[in-house]
């Protein structure tokens, strides 16, 4: 029987600046729900899946479509993470426990983002937290800073990015993100009827997502859970949710735009599941925070660049990259 090829190599990259899309003004048609647009917008310029080939890329910062025009948000790298796999679902039963699926990274805007944790902690408080927050481990880190991120109430615009260590089944995906979120949405207060949350697992599919992301499965492979052989997200391939404070989510793959939902409890749930109680990560819910404590001790007008690179990473810079234009570099995880 043949099987997706899983490969994995060390190196993936995030940049260090994102341009998320996190807002957009389009007509809706008379049959189109208003919490939800289908996109097929293309993002001049903007590869999510081959971005991060480019140290030095930019995406544009405006793209326009006959559904609309999008503003975007600068954004800064908090932290970065893993998520394994391995709980007896189906992929398990192929003997492939704790693999590492994919690597995400966790971006906010850092002025906003510095007055959400100032707000929240006086400003002693926050310097004497900054200061306990310089161990590597992240283990005096607190929860609240991290978790101040999770609600759109928090008026700040964040983005997760996920990429594809190895081919990943459709199902693997879709599955995941299901049952984790269903939880986590009702936790939100969201309806068990709320369409968003079905629109946001189709974009999982071979007919949602660009076909330059996705690997067909091969003759002869290994059934999925529905019986059928299941395609693949492509390893190396990226999916972006970005987060407007109104709740609004953005999902983005391949330099299209796949749909954007109006759904703050669902937009809540997704940040829940990487900031919020019982992480993906908990080490990288504890570098999110120390990274927000950093922000919120930094009495620059603009707050400095707040990533710190942890053991094994590295920065690729492009030509004029480094501390002062952290937007001409990206990190690479070990």
């Amino acid at each position: 029987m043949q099987s997706h090829v899983l490969h994995h190599d060390a190196g993936t990259h995030f940049p260090l600046v994102l341009h998320a899309p996190i807002h957009s003004h389009f007509h809706h048609s008379s049959h189109r729900s208003p919490s939800t647009s289908h996109g097929a917008d293309e993002l001049e310029e903007s590869s999510s899946s081959h971005s991060h080939d480019l140290p030095y890329h930019h995406h544009n910062s405006h793209a326009h479509s006959h559904s609309g025009v999008h503003s975007h948000s600068l954004q800064q790298l908090l932290a970065v993470g893993s998520r394994q796999w391995g709980s007896g679902s189906w992929w398990d039963s192929r003997s492939l426990l704790r693999v590492k699926i994919y690597d995400f990274a966790i971006y906010a805007d850092a002025t906003k983002a510095r007055s959400a944790v100032r707000s929240q902690l006086s400003g002693g408080r926050a310097w004497a937290l900054a200061a306990a927050a310089a161990s590597d481990d992240g283990a005096s880190v607190p929860a609240g800073p991290a978790q101040a991120l999770v609600s759109p109430s928090s008026g700040v615009a964040a983005s997760l990015t996920i990429r594809a260590c190895r081919n990943l089944p459709l199902p693997l995906l879709s599955g995941e993100f299901e049952r984790i979120l269903q939880r986590r949405h009702r936790k939100a207060g969201g309806r068990e009827d709320d369409p968003a949350l079905a629109e946001l697992l189709s974009y999982f599919t071979r007919e949602r997502l660009p076909a330059h992301v996705v690997v067909p499965a091969p003759p002869g492979a290994a059934p999925g859970p529905n019986g059928a052989p299941a395609d693949a997200v492509k390893k190396g391939a990226a999916i972006t949710f970005s987060r407007s404070p109104s709740g609004e989510l953005v999902t983005e793959a391949g330099g299209r735009v796949l749909g954007r939902l109006h759904s703050p409890p669902l937009a809540e749930a997704l940040f829940d599941l990487y900031l919020g109680d019982q992480p993906v990560s908990r080490k990288a819910k504890a570098a999110a925070g120390a990274a927000l404590l950093q922000l919120a001790a930094d009495e620059g007008e603009a707050p400095r660049h707040p990533y710190r690179l942890q053991t094994g990473e590295r920065l690729l810079c492009g030509p004029g990259g480094g501390a002062h234009n952290p937007s001409a570099c990206v990190l690479q995880m070990p």
